[in-house]
């Protein structure tokens, strides 16, 4: 039996994404925030965020990064990377999403400094998908904390 590896997540996008380049591929780095109501002891609903850092890689890095801004609903299919490192010799695990397929659920305005096609506005790619991601990412490390303050 093949373990199964899928995340869908429906989140908005917490800062502007931030495309990298590396000698073997491009990617572009941004966190979600999603919601879940959990009932709190008084009986009222609270919505409780958890947040999770992706990145999407090579010509569907930089076709979308442009788009993903803070703020914007989106739904992104992938799966998940660990990641381990070491500080003061603690071993530190973590998890972060290497995205496949996403979906733009609210309309964005591209960042200043971008420009898109004529005639392409972001609410037209609404809706699109691309699966033109790589399987592996040996010797890459897009979670890897490269400017503080990113993740």
């Amino acid at each position: 039996m093949t373990d199964l590896n899928d995340v869908k997540l429906i989140g908005r996008i917490t800062r502007d994404s931030i495309l990298e380049r590396t000698t073997e591929t491009v990617y572009a780095k941004f966190s979600i925030a999603v919601n879940k109501d959990v009932k709190t002891a008084n009986g009222n609903y609270e919505s409780v965020p958890a947040f999770f850092d992706l990145a999407i890689f090579d010509n569907y890095a930089e076709k979308m990064y442009k788009h993903l801004r803070k703020g914007t609903l989106i739904l992104v299919v992938g799966s998940l990377k660990p990641r381990q490192w070491s500080k003061d010799d603690v071993k530190i695990n973590t998890l972060g999403i290497s995205v496949k397929k996403i979906q733009l659920l609210s309309s964005t305005k591209p960042a200043s400094g971008t420009e898109t096609s004529a005639g392409e506005t972001p609410s037209e790619n609404a809706g699109s998908f691309s699966t033109d991601v790589p399987d592996t990412l040996e010797n890459v490390d897009p979670f890897e904390d490269k400017t503080d303050g990113i993740f």
